[in-house]
């Protein structure tokens, strides 16, 4: 759970690194944790919140921006390249590219290379967008293979060239699903292998979700 009990009010520059409710303000909870067990063995792969390890869960790796801090919808929307057009936006020719499943697109996906604002949430979401675009993914190993694997990622639909919109409204930060910040998924190549949560058993491709209970699985 976000934020739970207060453990992150460092993000707020809180001077407290850590917080915690005792047994006089909560004890009927602190007379459960006595009596049993509370996540016992409880591992992750970054002792972080929710987003860095669905990352690993998906590639492996996280952008090292979203271990330290927080993914909000930035105040401006300056951080994609209002100079690039559409097409680069969305994965299309560029100064910088890279190969994706069978087409070459910009690495970069119109996100600048150069501080846009010196608002701190700003220039988080921009140097994350562009640590994400960076990452390789379980998804980009499927396009790359060479055994015409099929698969899917059940959450929601993505529609293709609508990064700039995704990055608008927030849906790019979003916890659950990491590859709304990559400019690949908005491409006409990845898109149409997101598909909505609620198809998720109708398929016998290899699925990605975000799972029954919140956290990214995998099943064939």
């Amino acid at each position: 759970m976000e934020r739970w009990m207060g453990l992150w009010l460092a993000e707020n520059e809180d001077p407290k690194t850590m917080s915690y409710y005792d047994n006089k303000t909560i004890p009927y909870y602190w007379d459960l944790a006595r009596h049993y067990v509370l996540t016992d063995n409880f591992y992750s792969s970054v002792l972080s919140y929710s987003l860095p390890n669905h990352w690993f869960a998906l590639a492996g790796q996280s952008p090292v921006t979203s271990m330290f801090y927080f993914m909000h919808r930035p105040p401006h929307n300056n951080i994609l390249n209002q100079a690039d057009n559409a097409s680069i936006i969305a994965g299309g020719s560029g100064s910088q590219n890279t190969t994706m499943g069978n087409s070459t697109v910009a690495a970069n996906f119109g996100v600048n290379p150069n501080s846009t604002s010196t608002n701190l949430r700003d220039e988080v979401a921009r140097v994350y967008l562009e640590e994400s675009n960076l990452t390789k993914t379980v998804a980009d190993l499927f396009m790359n293979n060479t055994h015409n694997i099929t698969w899917k990622y059940y959450d929601h639909l993505v529609r293709a060239g609508n990064y700039k919109a995704a990055v608008s409204s927030g849906r790019a930060f979003e916890f659950w699903n990491p590859f709304s910040a990559k400019g690949s998924t908005y491409t006409a190549a990845y898109s149409p292998h997101f598909a909505k949560s609620t198809n998720i058993y109708r398929s016998k491709e290899w699925q990605l979700s975000t799972g029954v209970v919140g956290d990214a699985e995998f099943s064939h």
